[in-house]
C-alpha cells in the first residue's frame, strides 16, 4: 500500500492519495468480510466445524514458530507470516498500473488475493472460533477483526496527508523493527494458540 501512497502522491496529490488509501482500504476490507462470510457458510456441519477448529489450532503453532523463527533469523518473505517474494513482483505490478481510483480498487482486489499467504493464517483462526458460534455477536466480533486488520492502512493514509509521517519514513520504520514486528506477532499467535487448545480439549 505505502508504494501505491507514492505513486498517488507523485501524480495526483495529497488529496488523491488520501481518497487513495481510503477506497484501498474499503476495497480489501469488504473482500475480506465476503471471504470470511463464505467460510463461515462452508462450515455448516458440527462435524466440518470441529475439523476446522483442530486443524486451524494446529496450525495456529505452526504460525507463531514460524513468526518466532523470523525473529531470531530473519529472511525476507521466508518462512514468516508476510508476502511471499515470488508474489512480490504481482502485487508490485498491479498497484503500479493503479493510477486512477478505479484502478486503485481493482488493485485493492488483487492484493487482497496476493495478501492471503501472508493473513490467511491469523483470519482462518479467528473463523475458526467464530465457527463455534454462529451469532451476531459472532459476525461482530468478524467485522471488528477485519477493522483492526486494516486500521493501520487508515492510519497511513491519514498520517501522510496531514504531513505526521513521509511515505520514506514508513519504510525505514518497517525495515527497521521487522523483527520486532515478527516476535510480538509470534508471542500473540502462540497465546491465541494456548487459548484455543484449551478451549478445544476441555
Amino acid at each position: 500500500m505505502v508504494m501505491l501512497l507514492s505513486i498517488i502522491l507523485v501524480s495526483g496529490g495529497r488529496r488523491k492519495m488520501l481518497l487513495a488509501g481510503i477506497t484501498f482500504t474499503a476495497v480489501v476490507f469488504v473482500c475480506y468480510i465476503l471471504l470470511g462470510l463464505g467460510i463461515l457458510h462452508v462450515l455448516g456441519s458440527p462435524e466440518i466445524t470441529n475439523a476446522f477448529f483442530s486443524i486451524a489450532t494446529v496450525g495456529l503453532l505452526i504460525l507463531a514458530i514460524m513468526e518466532l523463527n523470523a525473529y531470531f533469523s530473519y529472511k525476507p518473505g521466508f518462512f514468516a507470516v508476510e508476502m511471499p517474494l515470488w508474489v512480490r513482483p504481482y502485487a508490485r505490478r498491479a498497484i503500479e498500473g493503479a493510477t486512477s481510483i478505479p484502478g486503485v480498487a481493482a488493485a485493492a482486489v488483487l492484493c487482497s488475493l496476493f495478501l492471503l499467504p501472508c493473513s490467511s493464517g491469523p483470519y482462518l483462526v479467528v473463523l475458526a472460533i467464530i465457527s463455534k458460534a454462529v451469532t451476531l455477536d459472532a459476525l461482530f466480533y468478524l467485522v471488528l477483526y477485519n477493522i483492526i486488520f486494516v486500521l493501520p492502512m487508515i492510519v497511513i493514509s491519514t498520517a501522510i496527508y496531514f504531513g505526521y509521517t513521509t511515505i520514506e519514513k514508513i519504510g525505514e520504520a518497517k525495515e527497521k523493527y521487522i523483527r520486532q514486528i515478527h516476535l510480538f506477532s509470534g508471542i500473540v499467535l502462540f497465546l491465541l494458540f494456548v487459548y484455543m487448545a484449551a478451549t478445544h480439549f476441555m
